[in-house]
């Protein structure tokens, strides 16, 4: 019986360093990739359009097999991790294996799913259940920002215009949520917008375009409503009602 325990414990503490150098090397790579974006004219890098009838190398077509399942993986890992019934234990997860930036002040509800989460950086914010957050072009939440549950945000998309439908290069876009932001329920993020100080996004609002500091939006696209208050003064102390959640 102790061998049996002992096995699994050393296939689950392989299991975790694997995934903690690969995310790391994953970091590094598109780390490589989006420097590559910046320097490139208007941000964007030129996509020829048959480039999905070209031949890829050996070497790469077999990085390309494995790192599909490396990164499945790794996603289904992480999936796993948000329903730990510990958000201490989940936190030390995202920072440990999977690369996440946080702080000691940062509070992840159960439920969420992170992609690319090394390229994720949280401050002192709440991130509430059920919330999806696509890491893949970079994700930045500044200090007192509260994301209410089942919140939405996408650095990345499928081009409508290309004929083979792909997610390329040029549309990954950074988003940026400054501090005491407040992105209610159910609301969505799209790629490359930047929410400004004290911007509240209204339940089920669908940020297309960069939101104002202090500016309220609400609605499918989101629009600027009312003004908020600019005299915040809270900070998030990054203690929880409860542990287990």
């Amino acid at each position: 019986m102790n061998v049996f325990f002992i096995s699994i414990i050393s296939i689950l503490i392989i299991n975790w360093l694997c995934m903690a150098i690969y995310c790391r090397l994953q970091r590094k790579i598109d780390n490589r990739k989006f420097d590559k974006i910046a320097s490139s004219p208007k941000g964007n890098i030129e996509v020829d359009s048959n480039e999905g009838e070209k031949k890829d190398s050996v070497v790469k077509r077999i990085y390309q097999w494995l790192n599909s399942y490396l990164y499945g993986w790794v996603r289904y890992n992480i999936l796993l991790t948000g329903h730990l019934p510990s958000y201490r234990v989940r936190k030390l997860f995202y920072w440990a294996i999977f690369g996440m930036k946080l702080t000691r002040k940062t509070v992840i509800f159960g439920g969420c799913e992170f992609r690319s989460p090394w390229n994720i950086s949280l401050g002192n914010c709440t991130i509430g259940a059920n919330c999806i957050l696509d890491g893949r072009g970079r994700i930045t939440v500044e200090d007192d920002v509260v994301f209410g549950s089942g919140v939405h945000v996408w650095t990345m998309q499928h081009s409508i215009n290309d004929p083979y439908f792909r997610t390329l290069d040029e549309n990954i876009r950074p988003v940026v949520i400054q501090r005491h932001a407040w992105i209610a329920s159910d609301s969505m993020i799209q790629p490359g917008i930047n929410m400004g100080e004290g911007v509240v996004l209204a339940s089920r609002a669908v940020a297309v375009k960069d939101c104002a500091p202090f500016g309220v939006y609400a609605g499918v696209p989101a629009v600027r409503i009312s003004e908020r208050n600019h005299d915040l003064r809270y900070k998030l102390d990054g203690k929880v009602s409860w542990h287990f959640m």
